[in-house]
């Protein structure tokens, strides 16, 4: 059980009057917290509404060119806008809402977040899945490159930072260390979209050789959760939750699909730090756990 009935006029009356800090009122007592994109997804007029961080769509996203990006992929008979960045709550929702006074009158169908995902919005569940089918096929990315997979059986156990870490038993996975590139855009470009900080953390703990993973064993301090061992595997320690992991794929999936040399917009020191240790998302991660 994870939806939270709130009371949507109640909703409605603190957008119009912009309040986008006003917290969504419970129809009823509950234990559940409702979501911080509960007044983002209020902003849709539609029925039904749609919010993914789909793979497809967070290429795009995260490119430096994003906001000029849709308009030759989409077709030109749909409603859409895209925003800027912005932090996931309130912060997003008044962007969103600021973009669409100066998109016209009535809100568009479909939201593209730079560095978050889209938003899609219906008046029936017909009507959602042709959008959904449209968008997705014109925003579809084709693998960029094809790779030898990695057996993770033939990989060992290793012991860094004081305890064991075992390989990642998802054979595509450890193509983030073997290939150049890959290893390049972990070091460079890990801070993408706020689910990615807040399952995986704001930097990414690698290895480069024998010499550093001898040393990572003096070092005292927190213990990472996943390491990236240059050309051998990633590795993770016990404690690792589904969710982390299955952020660890969207990722690889994500920059399989980009061409090694083009630009992405990275989110800044100050972005990173808006999200880490944000009371809000500890919530949801243990939610997830």
């Amino acid at each position: 059980e994870i939806f939270v009935a709130v009371k949507l006029q109640e909703l409605l009356k603190s957008i119009e009057c912009r309040n986008f800090q006003e917290p969504p009122q419970l129809m009823e007592n509950q234990t559940l917290r409702p979501s911080i994109e509960t007044m983002l997804h209020g902003l849709m007029p539609h029925k039904i509404v749609l919010h993914l961080h789909a793979v497809d769509i967070l290429v795009h996203t995260i490119l430096s060119d994003f906001g000029d990006r849709p308009s030759g992929l989409l077709p030109t008979n749909l409603k859409w806008l895209a925003v800027d960045y912005s932090k996931p709550g309130p912060e997003l929702s008044q962007t969103v809402d600021n973009a669409r006074h100066r998109y016209g009158p009535q809100m568009p169908d479909a939201v593209f977040l730079g560095n978050h995902g889209v938003i899609i919005g219906a008046h029936d569940l017909q009507q959602l899945r042709e959008l959904l089918h449209i968008i997705s096929e014109s925003l579809k990315n084709t693998p960029s490159t094809t790779f030898k997979k990695t057996d993770s059986e033939s990989l060992k156990p290793i012991k860094a930072y004081g305890q064991e870490y075992f390989p990642i038993e998802d054979n595509d996975i450890h193509q983030l260390v073997i290939s150049t590139a890959m290893f390049g855009r972990i070091r460079d470009d890990w801070a993408l979209y706020p689910d990615h900080i807040i399952f995986l953390g704001d930097e990414p703990v690698t290895i480069s050789n024998s010499i550093e993973l001898e040393c990572s064993n003096k070092t005292t301090g927190p213990k990472p959760d996943i390491i990236y061992y240059r050309d051998v595997g990633v590795f993770r320690g016990s404690q690792v939750s589904k969710s982390s992991l299955s952020q660890l794929r969207c990722y690889f999936d994500v920059l399989l699909r980009l061409p090694s040399d083009i630009r992405l917009n990275r989110l800044s020191k100050f972005q990173i730090g808006e999200l880490i240790d944000w009371e809000a998302e500890k919530y949801r991660q243990n939610l997830n756990d």
